[in-house]
């Protein structure tokens, strides 16, 4: 499966954000992560999470539900 772009969340200090749907061992994952720029094609870094469906929706749901609290937190 070749690695489908969802969202680029664009620029941010020394680097991209992508979320990208990827393979690997035949098992499909979210993948959140930070890309730098080589000669003007992005690559990947280590700094990411591969998020598995169930994992994903564990995160999504704890996201919602303490999404006023995280947002008073960054504030």
């Amino acid at each position: 499966m070749a690695e489908e772009q969802i969202i680029s969340i664009g620029e941010v200090k020394k680097g991209n954000i992508k979320i990208t749907v990827s393979e690997f061992n035949g098992q499909k994952y979210l993948d959140i992560r930070k890309y730098f720029d080589d000669d003007g094609e992005l690559k990947p870094t280590k700094k990411g999470i591969a998020l598995s469906a169930e994992q994903f929706e564990a995160v999504l749901d704890i996201l919602t539900r303490e999404k006023d609290h995280i947002l008073k937190e960054l504030s």
